[in-house]
């Protein structure tokens, strides 16, 4: 957005998306493995675990991996990606905090179209249903693991990962 002023940033569309796996039973993790680039899940690692704990980046697609092969004691990962990991699951935010993982851009010439007041009013209504654990497992299935279960959906609940709608409002007519 910086760089770019053609476009914004509206507002959150996902929150608390990015999760905590620990080794199951695991003492505080001296070493978590991130997505490089990230900087948020450093300072995800700082607060959740303190100063003594490394958070160490790496490839996105490695995260996983260097969990199942014990190079690291926990991994920040996307919930969909943490649902096949085997350990201790702890929220992204720290005291009830939501962390926001995703937000829409939008090009600042297309906020006055209709074409995009119809697209709010349409993402609203799907936050609406994703907040139904039946939708919501559909969606996953559909997008992320045809193995998705109401356990894993559970967890999103737990986590308190949830689609919310972009804080600005409709553009006015």
């Amino acid at each position: 957005m910086e760089k770019d002023q053609r476009f914004e940033i509206v507002g959150p569309v996902l929150v608390n998306a990015d999760i905590f796996v620990v080794r199951p039973g695991g003492e505080k993790p001296s070493a978590v493995g991130i997505s490089q680039k990230r900087e948020y899940q450093r300072r995800m690692v700082a607060e959740r675990f303190g100063d003594r704990c490394e958070a160490i980046p790496m490839l996105h697609a490695a995260v996983p991996f260097a969990f199942a092969k014990h190079e690291v004691d926990a991994v920040v990962a996307d919930i969909t990606r943490a649902c096949s990991l085997a350990g201790d699951f702890y929220p992204g935010g720290v005291d009830g905090r939501d962390l926001v993982t995703a937000v829409l851009v939008v090009k600042k010439t297309v906020k006055t179209d209709e074409q995009y007041r119809q697209f709010l009013r349409q993402y609203e209504d799907a936050v609406r249903e994703m907040a139904e654990p039946e939708r919501l497992l559909r969606l996953l299935r559909t997008y992320a693991s045809e193995h998705m279960s109401f356990g894993d959906v559970n967890l999103w609940r737990r986590m308190q990962v949830r689609f919310v709608s972009p804080s600005a409002s409709l553009p006015s007519e």
